[in-house]
């Protein structure tokens, strides 16, 4: 088991990070470059640290109403991710000719959501939401760390990209950590599972911050 302080002290530290780091990329003025990260952890900080918590302050936990507000963020989290992945993928297309081969296996990973959202068109509601923005989530992982293979041995790719790319899939993982140890283990781990997405989170933030001071770094080429 892991402490509750513990855990809140790495929320709160993800909560910091992500204020530093639009503070940095605004301070740094390189908000053209950086302007789709930039939106995705504005975005991520208005969920967490406002939208979700007003949503437990003035409704409970297990009420239908926050469970519709969490869903609903959920799957504008998913689709932020899954536009970034895109974005990303399109910058590195400017140095190879393969762009075009991971735009088609990003259709290719959403045909299972398109099916789904078909088949649940009679149903429609916030349980499509939560299937639709796994299954975003699940597109933007596959191509993100098929993404991160390619530009990690590229020289033509700057290293910046390559500290992008691989923080976004350490965060996309940390989602599949925490469900891998949902279905390995029960309650008791709970508090585990949510301290390691966490700190998964942490290493996001870090590698982007490091991706923004490198480059507004003067040594940079």
């Amino acid at each position: 088991m892991i402490d509750p302080l513990a855990l809140h002290l790495v929320h709160l530290s993800a909560f910091g990070l992500e204020t530093g780091l639009l503070v940095l990329i605004l301070r740094q003025r390189v908000w053209r470059r950086f302007s789709g990260p930039f939106l995705y952890v504005l975005l991520m900080l208005a969920v967490d640290a406002f939208l979700r918590p007003l949503g437990l302050y003035f409704y409970q936990l297990n009420s239908r109403a926050y469970y519709a507000l969490y869903w609903c963020t959920d799957a504008a989290l998913g689709l932020a991710t899954f536009l970034l992945v895109c974005v990303f993928v399109r910058r590195a297309g400017r140095h190879h000719r393969w762009a075009s081969v991971l735009y088609l296996l990003l259709i290719w990973t959403l045909l299972p959501g398109v099916s789904r959202l078909y088949q649940h068109l009679r149903h429609a509601g916030i349980r499509l939401l939560a299937d639709w923005s796994v299954d975003l989530e699940i597109s933007a992982l596959v191509v993100c760390v098929i993404l991160w293979i390619v530009v990690r041995s590229s020289a033509a790719v700057e290293r910046e990209l390559k500290l992008l790319v691989a923080g976004l899939a350490v965060q996309l993982g940390s989602g599949a950590i925490g469900l891998a140890f949902g279905a390995l283990t029960r309650n008791a781990v709970s508090n585990l599972s949510n301290f390691v997405s966490g700190m998964c989170t942490l290493m996001f933030l870090f590698l982007w911050w490091k991706a923004v001071v490198l480059s507004s770094s003067p040594a940079r080429i």
